[in-house]
């Protein structure tokens, strides 16, 4: 009777630690995504807006930057990337910051020569992993 009490204490002592050490090994990753709109014209243009990155127009060839505020809860690896327009990156991809810290990411559209005129849609993801 008592080998099993042992027994059954080891085993949930085991779970415990099993738990503990997945949640160490694969840490919990938030996704935000915020769209990013550039239009490509023969003229140059500008756009605010607060619920998206919009770029306004960019004529072929040209550059523009947007900057966006980052604040970390706690101590964070945040990587940012963007899908669906090839020629807009954040100038730096991964960013460790300290709980509390506030920190500018800037997102550059760098329009190729020979880029169609148009409008272009994709979104920025933002990935927080706590460290």
């Amino acid at each position: 009777m008592h080998q099993q009490k042992l027994l059954g204490v080891v085993i949930g002592i085991s779970i415990i630690i099993s738990v503990l050490a997945i949640a160490f090994l694969f840490p919990k990753i938030e996704t935000q995504t915020l769209p990013l709109e550039i239009i490509v014209g023969s003229y140059a243009g500008f756009n605010i807006n607060t619920t998206s990155i919009n770029f306004g127009t960019v004529l072929p060839g040209g550059m523009a930057e947007r900057e966006i505020t980052l604040t970390a809860d706690e101590d964070s690896k945040i990587s940012l990337s963007v899908e669906g327009i090839d020629f807009v990156t954040p100038q730096e991809s991964i960013l460790l910051m300290k709980a509390g810290m506030t920190r500018i990411a800037i997102i550059i559209a760098e329009v190729p020569m020979n880029q169609t005129l148009g409008v272009y849609r994709g979104t920025l993801l933002i990935q927080t992993q706590s460290i």
